[in-house]
């Protein structure tokens, strides 16, 4: 049990870890312990936001052209929309600080409304490039291109 509400959820996609964002504007992360989904432990944190909630939160790991880079896109009620990059190799004994790197930070209006970010399923001509898109209170939506890089890193 967390000690904060929970805001919004997202499960990686082989299913090895569930996300939780809460009211604190803490990322909580459990990883499962069999494929029936009823034994998990916890496995990380890491504060996204300084007391705004966490609005939501995607996950993807296979990008286009075969790009593996787990990463998380998490939308906080501070008016932005977070990308960071997600490796849980990175965790040092109980600490998961490194488990987290910010990838960049995209600005947009959300303090009183919860607004959705999500990945687009293109790149850009090349491949080098990924981009997703995110909302506002303003009714814009507006589109941010990441950079791919490859990586084996899991």
């Amino acid at each position: 049990q967390l000690k904060s509400p929970v805001t919004c959820l997202a499960f990686s996609t082989n299913g090895h870890y569930l996300f939780a964002g809460c009211k604190n504007g803490k990322l909580y992360w459990f990883r499962f312990l069999n494929k029936e989904f009823n034994s998990f432990k916890p496995h990380g944190k890491f504060r996204v936001t300084l007391g705004r909630p966490l609005s939501s939160i995607s996950y993807r790991d296979r990008h286009p052209k075969g790009h593996k880079i787990p990463a998380l896109l998490i939308n906080g009620n501070d008016s932005t929309a977070r990308l960071y990059r997600f490796i849980p190799t990175a965790r040092v004994g109980k600490d998961t600080k490194n488990c987290l790197k910010l990838w960049m930070v995209a600005p947009s209006v959300n303090v009183q409304h919860n607004i959705h970010s999500a990945f687009c399923p293109l790149l850009s001509k090349e491949g080098k490039v990924g981009y997703f898109i995110t909302g506002s209170e303003t009714g814009n939506i507006s589109c941010y291109a990441y950079p791919l890089r490859e990586t084996t890193d899991s």
